[in-house]
């Protein structure tokens, strides 16, 4: 008499190799998401330690040394470091070893060596520099300083006072990507960006723009060609942020003395008046 034999249940290569075709694509469709999810939420725990530390160091700052009356960004950069670790501070200049080349606000990128001023950043009131900063937690910055404010309360808690003098654009990420504003790039105060900032310029230099005296020769805003009775002086460009000195191309170099006048002079002479020849 013959035994009989149970035939065995199992899958078939076919059946599994489907079967792991499908996982694969659910995997592929879902893992980004819990990934994004999940960086989303470690950059706004980061940005909510960040803000609460920052907040505190003003406040420290304000009593032990105050908020304003600073010359500089730099000055002010310099007392808030002794209530908040600072490893790195980064000239106007040279921005991008503290906060990376570029990176993307609201859809536009952004070099961050051309946001040397405090107007660059939306803030031309303010006529200050940005200075770069990196912090021991990690988190890179551009900071700028309005030298105008005043807070006359040494023990103010008001936090809208105390960082109204204080503009920040940072990365709770240091350097790394996705470096993108409201990802991991956040701002701490009323900041915009443009590809065309406005300049500001001396009221009276304002007014020979106006009347055609000069015209920009590119969007930079740094460069400018004289028309009229400047025709001669062509290609100025202006020195510093302060916009009080500039030179062109042979050897002219106008200076300004106050509010109402400016001295020009070149090889052959000098002269004084409002900045025309």
């Amino acid at each position: 008499m013959k035994k009989s034999v149970k035939k065995k249940n199992g899958f078939t290569l076919a059946e599994v190799l489907i079967t792991l075709a499908i996982i694969g694509v659910v995997a592929a469709l879902t893992i980004p998401t819990l990934v994004m999810n999940f960086n989303e939420k470690s950059w706004d725990s980061a940005n909510k330690v960040f803000r609460a530390r920052f907040e505190e160091a003003m406040r420290l700052t304000n009593v032990t040394q105050g908020i304003s009356g600073y010359a500089t960004t730099k000055d002010f950069v310099n007392a808030l470091s002794k209530n908040f670790k600072i490893g790195k501070i980064c000239d106007s200049d040279e921005l991008s070893s503290c906060f990376g080349q570029k990176f993307t606000f609201r859809d536009t990128e952004y070099e961050t060596d051309e946001l040397q001023a405090s107007s660059n950043l939306g803030l031309p009131d303010w006529n200050s520099e940005v200075i770069g900063l990196m912090f021991d937690s990690g988190v890179s910055a551009l900071i700028t300083y309005d030298k105008n404010c005043a807070l006359s309360d040494p023990y103010s808690n008001n936090t809208a006072e105390l960082t109204s003098c204080v503009a920040l654009l940072y990365d709770v990420n240091g350097n790394g990507n996705p470096n993108s504003y409201e990802q991991d790039i956040k701002a701490y105060g009323e900041i915009t960006l443009s590809n065309t900032p406005d300049v500001l310029l001396p009221d009276e230099v304002s007014s020979y723009f106006a009347a055609g005296s000069f015209e920009w020769t590119d969007d930079s805003f740094t460069r400018f060609n004289g028309t009229g009775s400047w025709s001669a002086y062509q290609n100025c460009s202006w020195q510093g942020s302060d916009y009080t000195y500039f030179h062109c191309s042979n050897a002219m170099m106008c200076t300004k003395n106050s509010e109402t006048s400016w001295a020009c002079g070149n090889h052959t002479g000098g002269h004084t008046g409002g900045g025309a020849n």
